[in-house]
C-alpha cells in the first residue's frame, strides 16, 4: 500500500492478501495498491498476461468502511470499490 504525498508515493505496508490495509480508519488522501499478479499466478501454475495491477483511489470520508476486490483471470481483471 502506497500513499500519495504530492509528488511522491510512500510505502505504508507490504503484505500478502489478508491484512493488506493497516487496522483502523484510513486517513483522507490518495492511495495506491499494487498487486503482483504475475507472481500470484506463477505460484499457482497459471499463465498471466499482466505483470502487476495498480489501483489508485481517494479516501475523503475517514469513517466510511469499504472493500476493494480484485477479480483476476489469466487474461483480464476487474476491480471496484464498495462499502
Amino acid at each position: 500500500m502506497l500513499k500519495d504525498h504530492g509528488q511522491q508515493w510512500t510505502e505504508l505496508k507490504k503484505s500478502q492478501f489478508m491484512g493488506l490495509l493497516p487496522p483502523g480508519p484510513m486517513k483522507a488522501g490518495t492511495y495506491k495498491l499494487s498487486f503482483d499478479t504475475k507472481g500470484y499466478c506463477k505460484k499457482r501454475g497459471q499463465e498471466s498476461f499482466y505483470l502487476y495491477v495498480e489501483v489508485a483511489f481517494t479516501i475523503t470520508n475517514e469513517r466510511h468502511s469499504f472493500h476493494m476486490p480484485l477479480l483476476l483471470n489469466p487474461w483480464s481483471y476487474t476491480t471496484y470499490g464498495g462499502g
